[in-house]
């Protein structure tokens, strides 16, 4: 997740009906940048912004973008008891959707090259 200059003023249209969406509110949307192209879809984690915590909202711009050559694998409800997703060193688990880690900690690529959760400014180091 992050902001790119491309796409920071770039404008993301809805159906007309407010209803639809139940009012006008700022979104933080996550998506896939594919050949000049974003790709949003309503799987994706797409919160109202004010939702957001103090320190997700100043990782959009500092932390995330170090984690871009790392893939997130949610493994959540009833099925994460019974499904084990392969993970590889460029993967991070979210398991705890139910706890504040995921406003607190960001998948980081650290120097070996696998990815971690991390919390804090500093680069994970490894």
């Amino acid at each position: 997740m992050y902001t790119t200059n491309a796409l920071v003023n770039t404008c993301v249209y809805t159906y007309d009906d407010k209803s639809v969406l139940g009012c006008i509110s700022v979104f933080m949307l996550q998506g896939k940048l594919k050949t000049g192209r974003m790709s949003i879809t309503l799987c994706g984690y797409n919160p109202p912004w004010e939702d957001l915590s103090a320190a997700q909202k100043n990782s959009l711009t500092h932390r995330y973008q170090s984690g871009c050559d790392c893939k997130v694998c949610v493994c959540a409800g009833n099925y994460s008891n019974y499904y084990i997703p392969v993970y590889t060193s460029d993967t991070c688990l979210w398991t705890d959707l139910g706890t504040d880690n995921g406003q607190n900690l960001a998948c980081i690529k650290r120097q070996d090259g696998s990815c971690a959760w991390y919390k804090g400014i500093a680069l994970p180091k490894k």
